[in-house]
C-alpha cells in the first residue's frame, strides 16, 4: 500500500531495540577486557550479572505495563492497485482500492466511518458516496472493530468530477478513531481525458487501472 501512511502518528523507539543495543555494547566490552587480564574480566562478569538482572526486571515491567494498560495501535500499512470507473452521464468518478489495516497493539480498536477526499489542481472534492466491504464482500458499517492483527478492506468512493479537471490528483482516505486521531492513507496519481475515456462505463474496459506514485512529502 505504498505510502500506507499509513497512520500519521510517530511511534516511539522500541524498548526491545534499545535493550538489544545495550547488550551488544556490553558484549563488545567483554571482548576488549579479555586481553586486559583475568582480574578485570572477573569484575566485569559481576557487573554483567547485575546488568542482566536489571534488564530482565525492565522487560518484566514493560510486559506488566502492557498487560495492565492494553492499548491499540492501528495504521494502514499497504494499499493495492487503484481502479477507476467513469460515469459520463452523471460525471461520477468511482475509485476501487484495497487497503491493509494493521493493529499491532494488544487491544481492539474502534474506527468511525471512512471518509474520502480527492484533491486536484482545482481544489478538494468530498466523496458523494463511499462503499466499504471486507474480504468476504460483506458491507462494513461504522463503528468498525479492528482486532489485533491485520485485516483487508475494499473501498469504493465516488466523486462528482468535471471532465475538464485533469492532471495530478491525490486520493485521501481516513478513518477517525474514537480517541480523536486519524488512520490515514494517501494515493497519488495523474489522470487525463484518455484515462477517463478508458475508464468510461460505456467502454469495453469498464474498470481502468491507474498508475500510482509516491505522494510528495508534506502534501495533504
Amino acid at each position: 500500500m505504498s505510502e500506507l501512511d499509513q497512520s500519521d502518528r510517530p511511534r516511539p523507539e522500541s524498548p526491545t531495540s534499545d535493550l538489544n543495543t545495550r547488550v551488544t555494547a556490553l558484549e563488545a566490552k567483554v571482548t576488549e577486557l579479555k586481553t586486559q587480564g583475568p582480574g578485570r574480566l572477573a569484575r566485569l562478569t559481576v557487573l554483567l550479572g547485575v546488568a542482566a538482572t536489571l534488564l530482565g526486571l525492565l522487560s518484566t515491567v514493560l510486559s506488566l505495563k502492557g498487560s495492565l494498560f492494553p492499548a491499540p495501535h492501528t495504521a494502514i500499512t499497504d494499499h493495492g492497485s487503484l481502479l477507476m470507473q467513469y460515469h459520463p452521464r452523471s460525471s461520477g468518478l468511482t475509485f476501487n482500492v484495497a487497503i491493509t489495516v494493521c493493529n499491532d497493539g494488544n487491544r481492539d480498536d474502534v474506527l468511525d466511518a471512512a471518509e474520502a477526499t480527492l484533491e486536484t489542481a482545482h481544489g478538494k472534492l468530498a466523496a458523494a458516496s463511499l462503499d466499504l466491504t471486507d474480504e468476504t464482500e460483506k458491507a462494513e458499517k461504522a463503528p468498525i472493530i479492528i482486532r489485533p492483527g491485520t485485516a483487508k478492506m475494499y473501498l469504493s468512493p465516488t466523486f462528482t468530477y468535471p471532465l475538464d479537471e485533469g492532471g495530478p490528483a491525490q486520493l485521501r482516505i481516513q478513518f477517525p478513531e474514537g480517541r480523536g486521531k486519524l488512520v490515514i492513507t494517501k494515493v497519488c496519481f495523474s489522470i487525463g481525458p484518455r484515462d477517463l475515456q478508458q475508464a468510461s462505463e460505456e467502454s469495453d474496459a469498464g474498470s481502468y487501472e491507474i498508475s500510482t506514485s509516491d505522494c510528495e512529502p508534506g502534501r495533504e
